[in-house]
């Protein structure tokens, strides 16, 4: 009897705890299915215009007057822009102006590497460098959960910089189908995925991938509305990104080639 009696509370308690297992696994699912529900249509976005790439070529060559920045020139290409006054020391603006109107922009700075953002001290994601305020107020929580399921892909996927993340990414299947059953760790990376994906990647029409004398990428960007084209330029080089942003009608793909040549970087 004692032994039947003892046999029923492990029952018991074996019951309870898958129970809980259970209801615990539930609630992980949904509360990820609520988290990511809204992001499917950039999503399907983000797939097409990165799915359109081409490699690109580009050798370094000497301009006859350089744009200088603190650890970073590029050709001056930009004679009719002028500085804005309100540009940081982490972003510069320049605005090209015709009739007393903007018409064009240029900015330039550098940022940490995509694929060092995990683990850098300066500067990441979801926390400013200037005021240390995460991107989710204080919920460190839901910054550290999307990093995590981050570096874990980027480490089992071997990834050595931010083109060759973008590209992975570009074939990522985010129509894939989850249910209760699947692994914490499985949903925790979709979860991270797809969140960093809509927060800091544009829509965009095209992406170039720069090889030759340059490692980085140059996003696309066509604008119907005003006949201009928004070029992005991404330098990698010293685990960091240098960005340039182009914004003119007077600019076309193969004008943007002859810039990117002439960029040096300390």
């Amino acid at each position: 009897m004692k032994k039947r009696r003892i046999i029923i509370i492990i029952g018991i308690v074996v019951g309870v705890c898958l129970l809980l297992f259970l209801l615990f696994k539930v609630g992980v699912f949904y509360a990820y299915k609520s988290s990511v529900s809204s992001l499917d249509e950039y999503l399907e976005q983000f797939v097409q215009g990165y799915s359109n790439s081409e490699e690109v070529s580009i050798t370094k060559s000497e301009a006859s007057e350089y744009l200088d920045f603190e650890n970073y020139k590029i050709g001056n290409y930009f004679k009719d822009f002028k500085e804005d006054d309100g540009a940081t020391d982490v972003v510069k603006v320049f605005y090209q102006y015709k009739d007393g109107e903007k018409v064009g922009m240029l900015s330039s700075g550098t940022f940490v590497s995509l694929v060092d953002v995990p683990s850098s001290d300066d500067i990441t994601l979801f926390r400013g460098e200037s005021d240390n305020e995460s991107y989710f107020g204080d919920n460190d929580l839901y910054s550290r959960i999307l990093y995590s399921g981050y570096q874990e892909y980027i480490e089992r996927n071997n990834i050595k910089n931010d083109a060759e993340l973008i590209k992975s990414w570009s074939e990522y299947d985010f129509n894939q189908k989850f249910n209760v059953f699947t692994p914490i760790k499985t949903l925790r990376e979709d979860f991270s995925i797809k969140t960093i994906v809509t927060i800091y990647f544009p829509t965009i029409d095209k992406i170039y991938y720069l090889d030759g004398d340059f490692e980085g990428y140059i996003l696309e960007i066509n604008s119907s509305k005003n006949n201009r084209t928004c070029y992005e330029i991404n330098i990698l080089e010293n685990d960091k990104r240098y960005i340039f942003t182009i914004l003119s009608s007077d600019y076309d793909f193969e004008d943007i080639k002859e810039i990117v040549s002439t960029i040096k970087i300390n």
